[in-house]
């Protein structure tokens, strides 16, 4: 199955992509498209869900419950702080 992910950033915005390589760790922040393509093989290669989150700072991520972070059989959530 191929997925694509298209990543559109006003000049402005300072919303960033998230995902937990532990969910119970810190988040990782990706720093260009490269490292959303790494951080989704390493998740498929774990057999787990690929799960990302958007977010304009690293503490909502980071305030996450351990529910919350891991997101078996859910289609999305979304954070507004």
């Amino acid at each position: 199955m191929l997925h694509s992910l298209r990543i559109h950033d006003a000049p402005d915005s300072q919303r960033r992509v998230y995902w937990f390589e532990d969910i119970e760790g810190e988040p990782w922040c990706a720093r260009d498209c490269h490292s959303i393509t790494g951080a989704v093989d390493r998740m498929r290669s774990k057999g787990g869900e690929v799960c990302f989150f958007v977010a304009y700072d690293v503490n909502h991520v980071r305030g996450l419950s351990l529910d919350k972070r891991a997101l078996e059989k859910q289609t999305r959530q979304l954070v507004d702080r």
